[in-house]
């Protein structure tokens, strides 16, 4: 930080970037390019971004040159409350082959044109990960694990579909734990309709809770948890097979699902940790 005068540093083998860490530097920095407002680091593998939110005021930056990034630390590609314009704006697709995980908030705020992910080979998400874009569907094809408030509250996602998730990396179930792997991974996303998770056989704890219009859900055939709150008021959701379920269902698990018959088939459940108001409807 303070370093205003920088002008050049070589950073032909950099490998990791940490948040601010060339702070205010402006203008003729080597890594930047002004004429396709392009970042430049050719071998880093881990970023969040290098300058505070008043560092470079021309600076902004629509395109990446990162050929082996394999992690989006926190924050990697928001911007700070106060910058009022927004140091990076990106169009279109995010495309990038070699990217493993997105920390949480990575493109917080000023991310509206940002309509698209192209990410084949993307394996973990964590809090509002894409947040602030416009994207209304994803599909990770190699997705395994999710954190807890992975998409919290992203009121433009409508479909979802990650073949390869099946919450085996969560532990030991806590309930009422909110950081269980998964907490609330999808709480409060409005707009979400249709979920393909085949291969999903332990529900964490409010994954859909509030997902008013989810209609369409792939689960795994052989469902071994649901936690708490999971299901809590999906008024749309009809079409889940309940007598599947072999293990836990947590308390409220699914409150207020009014889409539900009411006569449901539980025959394999183990009734542990269910409270009675675990399967309690609202009147339609």
């Amino acid at each position: 930080n303070g370093c205003s005068n920088l002008e050049y540093i070589n950073i032909d083998y950099l490998e990791e970037i940490g948040y601010a860490a060339f702070g205010r530097a402006r203008d003729n920095i080597n890594f930047y390019s002004y004429s396709d407002k392009t970042l430049n680091f050719p071998r880093l593998k881990r970023f969040t971004t290098p300058f505070i939110a008043d560092s470079i005021a021309t600076w902004v930056c629509s395109s990446i040159n990162m050929p082996m990034l394999e992690e989006l630390l926190p924050y990697a590609f928001s911007t700070h409350v106060s910058d009022n314009y927004g140091r990076y704006r990106f169009t279109g697709t995010f495309s990038h082959p070699t990217l493993k995980i997105i920390g949480s908030n990575a493109f917080y705020n000023y991310q509206a044109n940002l309509t698209n992910f192209d990410l084949p080979n993307l394996e973990e998400v964590y809090g509002a990960c894409i947040n602030g874009t416009s994207a209304s569907i994803l599909e990770f094809s190699k997705l395994k694990y999710i954190g807890p408030h992975a998409f919290r509250s992203n009121t433009r996602l409508s479909i979802v579909s990650f073949p390869e998730y099946a919450n085996d990396r969560s532990g030991k179930y806590s309930p009422g734990s909110t950081t269980e792997a998964g907490y609330g991974a999808f709480i409060g996303c409005t707009y979400l309709s249709e979920a393909y998770l085949p291969k999903l056989g332990k529900i964490p704890s409010a994954f859909f809770s509030s997902c008013t219009r989810l209609e369409s859900l792939t689960l795994s055939s052989d469902i071994s948890r649901v936690g708490d709150s999971a299901f809590y008021s999906c008024r749309s959701l009809s079409n889940i097979d309940l007598s599947r379920i072999g293990g836990l269902i947590g308390n409220y698990a699914f409150y207020s699902c009014t889409g539900l018959p009411n006569n449901l088939h539980l025959e394999n459940a183990t009734w542990i940790g269910i409270s009675s108001s675990s399967f309690l409807m609202n009147e339609k």
